[in-house]
């Protein structure tokens, strides 16, 4: 499993599990995957992602952008939530082989 390496980086590996990172193409240093492969009494694989909400993203003018912040803020108060969409990228053929590779090979070594 050593020739896993483009943008999936092997975190930790001991008897019962094994945590992957995989890098989002976009570059972005806050977006990644933590892929984390257990075996219990069966496999389990968990996928973590930290999501944020940027306004950078939204060229709307300044009153707007004010406008969405203290309606989100409200939201989020009276209701306890605030649903946010994030992606993540993989940009070409090698990268999609080589995140299902850690995957099946990882799933091979607990079985």
């Amino acid at each position: 499993m050593e020739n896993i390496s483009y943008k999936i980086m092997k975190i930790i590996e001991n008897d019962n599990s094994t945590i992957f990172e995989a890098s989002c193409s976009c570059c972005h240093p806050d977006h990644s995957l933590q892929l984390v492969i257990e075996k219990d009494k069966d496999i389990s694989l968990q996928i973590y992602t930290n999501t944020y909400y940027y306004e950078e993203y939204d060229k709307n003018n300044f009153f707007l952008k004010l406008y969405k912040r203290i309606k989100n803020a409200i939201k989020l108060i009276f209701t306890g939530s605030l649903k946010i969409e994030s992606d993540f990228l993989f940009s070409n053929k090698k990268q999609i082989e080589q995140f299902i590779e850690a995957i099946q090979k990882t799933k091979e070594k607990y079985e």
